[in-house]
């Protein structure tokens, strides 16, 4: 009877050696494990993508593809086989451009500013839940993220939101301001060689500059040189899609 009670405690003993063996260390990983969660931790870092709500995507000529975490993991590997590195994504129908999504300047403008808006006026559904998981240690949490690009926004002076939008479109569309010289010679151009070009040595040295063309006074003009009405008027109209 007690050969057999040793022979149960020793039986139990074993098996439960077995199964704590069992539980994944850090200091068991492979080599090539290891590799592979330094890269995946990599190309989190490197592909965090503010577009289209995505988490993380691969940008290429404007066209924005999606990476979710298997995507990740698959490129980490391929990169450990030498058939990617962290700016080129292996060669398969998971990473196919077909699958991107072409985005432009102001739809990402536009999107921005409408994640600064929910994150000012947000509903009482999207309020965060008071438990939250411990990452693990190959995980990522974005909630330092979010919470970086919430105080952002609470740092600006909105007015209202349709000015904002307002301005983000003004300054698209707002053109670069050229120098005298490409600015009198386009008006050359347009109304005659030599005409506006002529006025170029007094305007450097006055110092004058195209954003100032259009607050000069008449007598300021005729003090420089430029006596002819319809001149000063053209200089003038011109200068104002610059401003």
């Amino acid at each position: 009877m007690r050969s057999n009670l040793l022979k149960k405690k020793s039986k139990l003993q074993s098996q439960k050696k077995y199964v704590k063996s069992r539980i994944p260390k850090e200091s068991n990983l492979n080599e090539n494990e290891v590799l592979v969660s330094s890269y995946i931790m990599e190309l989190n870092d490197k592909y965090v993508c503010e577009v289209k709500n995505h988490k993380h995507c691969f940008i290429k000529e404007n066209h924005y593809l999606s990476l979710n975490n298997f995507a990740i993991s698959l490129w980490a590997k391929e990169i450990i086989n030498k058939n990617a590195d962290l700016n080129t994504p292996p060669n398969h129908a998971l990473f196919s451009m077909m699958h991107s999504v072409k985005v432009t300047r102001k739809d990402s403008l536009f999107d921005e500013f409408s994640q600064m808006h929910h994150l000012l006026h947000p509903s009482p559904s999207s309020s965060p839940s008071p438990l939250q998981s411990t990452p693990s240690p190959l995980s990522y949490n974005y909630s330092d993220y979010n919470s970086e690009i919430q105080s952002r926004s609470r740092s600006l002076s909105l007015t209202s939101d349709h000015s904002l939008f307002s301005q983000i479109s003004d300054n698209l569309s707002r053109k670069v301001v050229p120098n005298m010289k490409d600015f009198l010679e386009g008006l050359d151009k347009e109304f005659g060689d030599g005409k506006f070009t002529y006025y170029l040595p007094i305007f450097e040295e006055h110092e004058i500059r195209v954003n100032h063309l259009t607050r000069l006074s008449d007598s300021e003009y005729i003090l420089i040189g430029i006596t002819i009405i319809g001149r000063r008027q053209t200089v003038r109209d011109e200068a104002k899609k610059y401003e």
